[in-house]
Formats: structure tokens, C-alpha cells, sequence
């Protein structure tokens, strides 16, 4: 500015003269306009461009947090959809789309109350505000999957007041879960009865379900013993064989084997466990049949300590015991006590038993190989323990589980139980888990099983399987109109339909509603599959007579072949919906064999 002025003064002296005022005026013009080149180039325009690239910068790091948002969606395993305040989709992730059965244009196009199959449009509105009112929510509904079938989810909503308002919402498929959840009722229903413990735990020792019997003998209550670990109930001694035990059950799939279990009032109860593990909902889990084993122990002590108070307790125990006197050759054991709980167990009478040969009155014994068992317990003197094994003579026939000792006098003793009803119960759990409640064919789970099976078996040999998917016609109206019971005889009438049309080695399976599958594990050809396809057509168009009612139904089937339509079990899967939905939309009572073209229907 020094300079500015300098050089105006000597402009000005050089002008012809003039007032005072426009003097100032002139050099006041001058000044600005030298000033302001210099301002613009050294102080404004650096402070623009600054401001220029800081907004640039400011923009690149949005995008960029945009774009790692959308990879961390797109990448989720769990579905993720965006809607506005009506319920309006406006994005979802691929998890979702593959979870709902729908595209992504599909959604895209649809309002959330067109998938949800819990709540009316009117509550799901109320649902939204509510939202919007709290600022999120996580709850569980159900919704509707584009092939009809309903999944219960859990859905995790939040509300953003940003771009005019978007409800964000993870969602989880729990229907498995929840499908699990609905076979333990079922099992505690069979179980409620058992007077035994059992427990379903998961491999790290929570408990999944207690029957009654397990913590009222205990003397918790339900909550309090749901809420511990089984390390808490073990007393310590038994914790530390834990880690191993739990290697054996997990390496073999089940074991046998005496622990202790602390009371709540301090005490300490022996037990004997028999423990399995098994497949539920997904995941492995154990099976333990634990019993009290108290009286046996004390039973046992007893005898070590005093024979004379043998009879007094061999008469009273809820066991049977059966003494037996040896041949001097060890060879051969003759019946000389038998108690009251041995009587009912095997329905006689001591007074028919006493002096007999063991083997003339129960013949059994030599085929299990419990005979085996007394001759090396009376030769060795070391107790043994005969697991749970199934007996059967022309008289009697059932589950049993013998102890068989030494007495100092050198008979020979067997403490034995009837564990018939438990391993009905057990045999009926397992069951349960792998058949159909109401057709009692097999279910989702040893379907899978089957078909990976298959698919492993035709990949080595190079052959070719199908898969047959077919959902019944004109169903829906039998319930509506006859109720569900006429509906379910139809349901289990089906079933029989399809097991006559196929061989022993194909399977049939309901996934459930009127929808069944069936498994062709060998096949020489494609026309093979639908030949068999045509023949359940046939036999399922056929009137049904059911409680004096005519019922006309028939049947939509799609065929997938193996290698043809896919080499994995989603994709036969797929395939095979996908040429149902073509059979049915053709107008019911048809039968389609995949083709690739059938995906553009």
C-alpha cells in the first residue's frame, strides 16, 4: 500500500491541478484500483481456492463412508432393507432378496405389508409410528416368502430422519429356531411323565431343556437350574473329568458313566448318566438320561460293609436283585434269592425260581452275553456293568441294565432295572426329530441327510438322481370347508399315495403345509423321473373317501434331474420349484421336467 500511495502521489503532480475534494477523490480511485489486483492474488483468491479443496475433500469422504456402507450391507449375511415412512422399499441387500425369494426389482416395486404375514396393514402403520415415535425397535413377526412359505424373522428397525425420512431394518431368520423351539414342547410332553432325569444341553454345558424330575429332585426351582452351567451342578471332583468325558461323547456320539450332582440344600447326589449326542435344529447337542443312583451307592456300601443286612435291603429296593449260587467250575448259576422288584420285573415267582439253572429260567441271558459277564465277575471278582441292553425270551421281552457283583461269599448278585419306558421315550425323541409329527414321514432334516447322501453317491458312480417337489391342488378349500382334521387325514392319505408309487429306496418327505418332495437316489434316465412323476399324478387325482366325505385333489410336480439341473442341493432344489410353479401356473394337475428356458416364465 506504501507503494500504491508513493506512486500515486507522483501520478497527481503531474495532473493538471484541481479542488481539494477531487483531488481525494481521484487518489482514493486510483488507490482501489491498484490495491485490489494485489488483494485478489495474495488474500482472496488462495482463500477460495482453499475453501474449494477443503469441500472437495469433505465430498470424497462421504462417498467413500457411502460406499463402505453399502459393501458392509451388500456383504451381510443377515437380510438388509431400506423403507420410507409408508413401508415403501427403497433398497435391500442381496441376503434378503435370496432369503424372501424375490428380486431385487420385485421388492423394489412392493410396500412391506405385501411380505408380511403376521400383521394387517393397519397395524403394520402403527408399527411404523411407532418407530418413528421411539426412534427404533427390534421384535420378531413372520413374513410371507414369494413361494408362499412363512418364516418367522427377527427384525431389527431404526428410523433416520435423513433424505425425508428412511427406516433402516436388519432382519434374521429364525425359523429354524423357532421350529426347534416347537420340538422341545413336543419332547417335554413325552418326557413330563419319565421319572428319571433328562437333560438337553448344549455342548458347552448350558442347559437347553430340564424335565421336571431333574430340578425338583434337585430342589431348585425350573428358573434357578435353567440359569446354571452344568460345571455349577457337577460337584468338583466331577468338573475335573469334564474335558475328557466330553472329548469321548463327541468322538464316540455317546457314553456311560457315574457322577455327583450337588443339591441346593448342599447335599450330594450321585448319579449315573447316559449321554448321546444328537442333531437338533442345526446343531449338535447332548442327550443325558441321568438317574439317581443314591440307593444303588448306598445299596453297595451296605453290602461291603455288613452281609447280614443284606435281606433287609434286597427286599425293599425299587431294583431287582437276583443272587445266584456257582458251580465249583464257575461255569454255571443257580437262582437262590430273587426280591419283590425282581418278581414284578419279570413276572414271576421266586418260589418257581429258587434252585433253578439261570439260563433254564431266562435263555436270554446267553445271547446277550450276560452269562459271559457273571462267569468273569465270579472269576475275577471285580464288579461289572452290563449297559442298557434289549433281553427277549418266549416270555418276556424288554430293556435291561444289570450290576453284577462278588458277595464274600462267593455268590454271585445282579442289581438289575427295567428301562423299557425310557428307551421308548428316547426311541420316540429320536424319532420326533427326524419324522414327521403327523404323516410320519421323514422330515426336513434326514430329507437333507438323504439327498446329500445321494448326490455324494451318484458324483462317485457318475449316475444320474432326482429330485420330485410337488404341492397339492385345490388343498386349501378341504381345510376351509371340512376343517383341519379332514384336512390332515387327507395330508397322511397323500403320504401313503406316494411312498406306493415310488421303491423302497426312494424317499418321500413333507416340508410341511400341502408340500412334498421326493427323492429317485438312482435313475437311468431323465424320461425315468418323469414317468414316476405322471404315476403320482395319477394316483393323486384319484377321489379320497374320508370321513364320509369324497375329496377330489391332484397335483403340481416339478422335476429337477442330477447332472442335468444341478449338482448340489439348492440348486435341484431351485430347479425343481421353479418347473412346479410352472406345472401349477399351467392350470393344476401337471407335471413339468425343468428346463432352463422355464426361467423366464
Amino acid at each position: 500500500m506504501f507503494i500504491a500511495e508513493a506512486f500515486l502521489m507522483m501520478l497527481l503532480h503531474y495532473l493538471p491541478q484541481q479542488t481539494f475534494w477531487m483531488n481525494a477523490f481521484l487518489d482514493a480511485t486510483l488507490l482501489v484500483a491498484l490495491i485490489s489486483p494485489v488483494f485478489y492474488f495474495f488474500l482472496f483468491k488462495p482463500l477460495v481456492t482453499h475453501n474449494r479443496e477443503r469441500l472437495e475433500i469433505e465430498e470424497t469422504l462421504r462417498q467413500n463412508e457411502e460406499e463402505q456402507f453399502k459393501i458392509m450391507i451388500r456383504a451381510s449375511l443377515d437380510g438388509f432393507w431400506i423403507t420410507d415412512l409408508r413401508g415403501r422399499f427403497q433398497e435391500v441387500n442381496d441376503a434378503y432378496c435370496v432369503l424372501m425369494g424375490y428380486s431385487r426389482e420385485e421388492l423394489l416395486k412392493m410396500n412391506v405389508t405385501g411380505i408380511e404375514a403376521m400383521e394387517t396393514p393397519k397395524a403394520t402403520a402403527r408399527h411404523i409410528s411407532r418407530v418413528l415415535d421411539t426412534g427404533g425397535d427390534r421384535f420378531e413377526t413372520r413374513q410371507r416368502r414369494k413361494d408362499g412359505r412363512i418364516l418367522d424373522m427377527e427384525i431389527s428397525a431404526n428410523y433416520s430422519p435423513l433424505h425425508g425420512g428412511r427406516i433402516y431394518c436388519f432382519s434374521h431368520d429364525i425359523t429354524d429356531r423357532k421350529r426347534t423351539e416347537d420340538e422341545l414342547k413336543l419332547s417335554a410332553q413325552i418326557l413330563s411323565n419319565v421319572s428319571d432325569t433328562v437333560f438337553l444341553l448344549d455342548l458347552d454345558g448350558h442347559f437347553i431343556y430340564l424335565n421336571e424330575a431333574a430340578w425338583k429332585s434337585r430342589g431348585y426351582t425350573q428358573d434357578e437350574m435353567m440359569a446354571m452351567n452344568l460345571h455349577e451342578l457337577n460337584t468338583p471332583e466331577q468338573n475335573t473329568q469334564y474335558a475328557q468325558r466330553m472329548k469321548a461323547l463327541t468322538e464316540i456320539g455317546q457314553g456311560f458313566f457315574e457322577s455327583a450332582h450337588r443339591c441346593k440344600n448342599g447335599t450330594t447326589m450321585p448319579v449315573e448318566v447316559s449321554a448321546r449326542v444328537i442333531e437338533s435344529g442345526g446343531r449338535k447337542v447332548l442327550l443325558s438320561v441321568i438317574r439317581d443312583i443314591t440307593e444303588r451307592k448306598r445299596t453297595q456300601e451296605l453290602l461291603s460293609e455288613n452281609e447280614s443286612r443284606l435281606k433287609d435291603l434286597f427286599e425293599n429296593l425299587s431294583s431287582g436283585v437276583a443272587v445266584y449260587h456257582v458251580s465249583p467250575d464257575g461255569q454255571d448259576f443257580f437262582i437262590s434269592d430273587f426280591n419283590r422288584a425282581a418278581e414284578h420285573i419279570d413276572q414271576v415267582q421266586r418260589e418257581d425260581l429258587i434252585g433253578k439253572n439261570v439260563v433254564t429260567v431266562f435263555p436270554g441271558i446267553t445271547t446277550i452275553g450276560l452269562l459271559d459277564v457273571f462267569r468273569r465277575v465270579w472269576t475275577s471278582g471285580v464288579a461289572e456293568h452290563f449297559p442298557v441292553s434289549f433281553y427277549q425270551d418266549d416270555r418276556i421281552t424288554g430293556w435291561r441294565e444289570n450290576y453284577v457283583y462278588k458277595l464274600p461269599n462267593g455268590e454271585i448278585a445282579a442289581i438289575y432295572n427295567d428301562l423299557t419306558k425310557e428307551k421308548q421315550a428316547e426311541e420316540q425323541l429320536q424319532h420326533l426329530a427326524h419324522y414327521d409329527a403327523l404323516t410320519g414321514l421323514p422330515n426336513r432334516t434326514l430329507f437333507s441327510d438323504r439327498l446329500q447322501q445321494a448326490l455324494a453317491t451318484a458324483k462317485r458312480s457318475d449316475a444320474h438322481m432326482a429330485l420330485l417337489l410337488l404341492d397339492l391342488d385345490k388343498f386349501k378349500p378341504v381345510n376351509d370347508t371340512l376343517g383341519h382334521a379332514v384336512g390332515d387325514l387327507l395330508l397322511i392319505e397323500v403320504g401313503k399315495r406316494l411312498q406306493a408309487c415310488v421303491r423302497e429306496s426312494d424317499t418321500v418327505s413333507r416340508l410341511g403345509g400341502d408340500e412334498f418332495v421326493v427323492l429317485l437316489p438312482t435313475l437311468e434316465a431323465e424320461p425315468d423321473a418323469m414317468r414316476v412323476a405322471e404315476k403320482i399324478r395319477n394316483a393323486l387325482s384319484q377321489p379320497f373317501v374320508l370321513a364320509d366325505h369324497h375329496i377330489g385333489i391332484s397335483a403340481s410336480i416339478g422335476v429337477a434331474v442330477y447332472p442335468q439341473h444341478g449338482s448340489d442341493e439348492r440348486t435341484l432344489t431351485k430347479n425343481a420349484d421353479t418347473a412346479m410353479y410352472v406345472a401349477k401356473n399351467a392350470g393344476n394337475n401337471n407335471a413339468r421336467l425343468f428346463q432352463p428356458d422355464l426361467l423366464g416364465w
